[in-house]
């Protein structure tokens, strides 16, 4: 008997995907917050739909697990983009930098001379930089990797690992807000995140380009989550794996410099994804009560 395939891999994910936008337009309108999506915006997520739609009815299965798993990240890419920028335009505390910037000296750490002491060796600078910009490329590699492999649960941790993660980080961003490094030491030529960043504070015309939004979370360190789920998501895929941590390894390394980040941002958003890998298989656990008490079949199977 043939198994059907599944039209839907992630209902839980994208039901919460649904939540986000839902929350995004709620927010805006209260604040004043606009938003405008251009052409581009809707032929890329067009382009996507239509090649999940192909696999899907092409009945390869893995190619369908990849492709949805992809536009679901693109979505909630998108959906938390808006969503920190609302964050950060909701932010009306005064800026840590100053706390941050001590509680880095007190741990030692000097921001500024291990700065200068990087960008004083070209190639390590480069190799550094070019790690620090992985992270969308390792999401597609992680994507593909999990889903052609048949991977469907690791890939919803995975997801909800960085869903979780970007929720909180944007509402610690929203109580913490700061500019970092860059503005404190007037570093030139670097964080054009800077421009928005200082424009979403003054809580003034909040109109911006949907494909034009940056990163605008200072405090956790967004990268520092990102490094440490896809270095533990892939931790069991082989050569690639391996891979995948050392090149993690090298993008941990990268965010203070290239990432314009204190050392309390990254040890912020390494807290940030170990509870949210905890709460991520609470979440696997609750859904896997509520699934087997609606399903008492199942239990006396499993007996």
């Amino acid at each position: 008997m043939t198994v059907p395939q599944r039209i839907c891999n992630f209902p839980v994910e994208w039901a919460g995907l649904a939540a986000v936008v839902l929350l995004d337009a709620i927010w805006a309108r209260i604040i004043d917050f606009h938003l405008l999506i251009g052409l581009q915006d809707f032929l890329l997520v067009a382009l996507v739909l239509m090649l999940m739609i192909m696999a899907h009815g092409m009945r390869a299965k893995h190619a369908a697990l990849v492709m949805e798993y992809f536009c679901l990240s693109l979505g909630a890419t998108a959906a938390f983009g808006v969503f920190s920028y609302l964050a950060m335009a909701s932010a009306h505390g005064p800026l840590l930098d100053g706390p941050f910037l001590a509680a880095d000296r007190a741990m030692g750490f000097d921001w500024l001379a291990l700065y200068r002491w990087i960008m004083a060796r070209p190639v390590m600078a480069t190799v550094l930089q070019l790690l620090y910009v992985s992270m969308l490329a390792q999401g597609l590699i992680a994507g593909i990797a999990l889903g052609m492999r048949g991977e469907r649960h690791e890939m919803s941790v995975l997801f909800r690992i960085i869903f979780i993660a970007s929720f909180v980080t944007c509402i610690a961003a929203m109580f913490s807000p700061a500019l970092g490094p860059y503005k404190i030491f007037h570093i030139h030529g670097r964080g054009a995140f800077l421009i928005d960043m200082q424009h979403l504070l003054s809580h003034q015309n909040l109109t911006f380009k949907l494909s034009e939004l940056t990163g605008v979370v200072s405090f956790p360190s967004f990268h520092a989550v990102v490094a440490l789920a896809y270095a533990w998501g892939l931790r069991r895929a082989g050569l690639l794996g391996k891979i995948m941590v050392a090149v993690n390894a090298g993008m941990f390394l990268s965010i203070p410099t290239f990432g314009g980040h204190y050392l309390v941002d990254v040890l912020a958003g390494s807290g940030v994804m170990l509870v949210s890998l905890a709460l991520t298989h609470l979440s696997f656990a609750i859904q896997s009560g509520a699934f087997t008490h609606r399903n008492p079949m199942l239990v006396e199977k499993a007996a």
